[in-house]
């Protein structure tokens, strides 16, 4: 169950990702993509979980600086627990 939370969660993140890539820009774009990519992987090997994980926090930074000009404090925090459930739903 939980993987399907977490692979729903990197096709949305991709989805987000491909709809803003013209605001976003190639590389911005790209290292959303990729991240989510590695939470797919994650049904390979668990060390992919972690890394698309962090990554996408990484990139929703980013995407708050590029898209609104500041980091939303809020979306941030919820992204975070988002993250840190899946996770400790996928490891525990």
């Amino acid at each position: 169950m939980i993987l399907l939370m977490i692979l729903a969660y990197a096709v949305l993140m991709s989805i987000a990702a491909v709809s803003q890539r013209k605001k976003l820009g190639i590389r911005l774009t790209t290292a959303n993509l990729l991240f989510s990519c590695s939470l797919v992987g994650g049904v390979l090997s668990s060390i992919f979980i972690p890394i698309g994980l962090l990554g996408l926090l990484f990139c929703a930074g980013l995407n708050g600086i590029v898209l609104n000009g500041r980091i939303n404090p809020v979306h941030l925090a919820i992204r975070c627990v988002i993250s840190v459930s899946l996770l400790l739903g996928y490891f525990l």
